[in-house]
């Protein structure tokens, strides 16, 4: 193998185990002050169907809205 080319597009697979119940990781996800802790840090609200919200990273100079299309918890059976 002198000149190894790629024959297909390469793929990434991840995945994350989470040991929470399913109603903190949903609360967690969809209310501002909480993701703020982890991940995006500016939210004009909590993500709820139909809401447009608006989303931000200051220190990055990232921002932008989002129309939230669904959001339903799940049920933990």
């Amino acid at each position: 193998m002198t000149n190894p080319q790629l024959t297909r597009i390469p793929i990434a697979k991840t995945g994350m185990l989470i040991r929470k119940p399913v109603e903190h990781v949903f609360e967690a996800i969809v209310n501002p002050d909480v993701t703020a802790k982890f991940w995006s840090s500016k939210g004009s609200g909590r993500l709820e169907t139909g809401k447009t919200v608006k989303l931000g990273e200051p220190r990055c100079l990232h921002r932008g809205h989002a129309k939230v299309r669904g959001a339903k918890q799940a049920r933990s059976d």
